[in-house]
């Protein structure tokens, strides 16, 4: 009996130290433990980036990963995909198409850097089953502003 107190004591310390070292609330961890445990289900491989605490994960060859924002539900989530190098790009065409993209997808945006540009949705869920039913719909989302991004650029470059 004395061992199994023991025990739930180590037990819960370490679950305490874990989230301080994540610098996510317990809430918000449990929270994106439950994500992780999805995207398994799901068929993916998930890795945790412990820069930002995002789930990372790849399909059909494209990069993913989505950050949990906020302490407590709803949890402010952004999805997002990585896009392409901006080495040999026209930017002012690309900026254009980004804020293209940007004003006719809902929830997507564009963004582009000195190096590349990616592709992000920004949505509050409240739960893990409000993940579970919107969780491809923001994918397509993701998509979608990707594909918009693309067709503009090159039809304006």
């Amino acid at each position: 009996m004395k061992k199994l107190v023991i025990f739930a004591i180590c037990a819960f310390f370490g679950a305490l130290d874990l989230a301080a070292q994540s610098g996510m609330s317990s809430e918000a961890l449990r929270f994106r433990n439950a994500m992780e445990q999805f995207l398994k289900e799901e068929g993916f491989t998930v890795t945790i980036d412990n820069d930002d605490n995002s789930l990372n994960w790849k399909k059909e060859g494209n990069r993913y990963w989505i950050t949990v924002e906020d302490a407590e539900a709803p949890f402010y989530l952004e999805l997002h995909r990585a896009g392409f190098s901006t080495s040999d790009v026209n930017t002012r065409v690309l900026g254009e198409a980004c804020n293209h993209a940007a004003a006719n997808k809902r929830c997507g945006k564009a963004y582009y850097g000195s190096t590349s540009c990616s592709f992000t949705a920004e949505y509050y869920c409240v739960d893990i089953n409000q993940f579970r039913k919107t969780f491809y719909k923001y994918m397509r989302v993701v998509d979608s502003t990707r594909e918009a991004t693309v067709d503009y650029y090159n039809e304006h470059k």
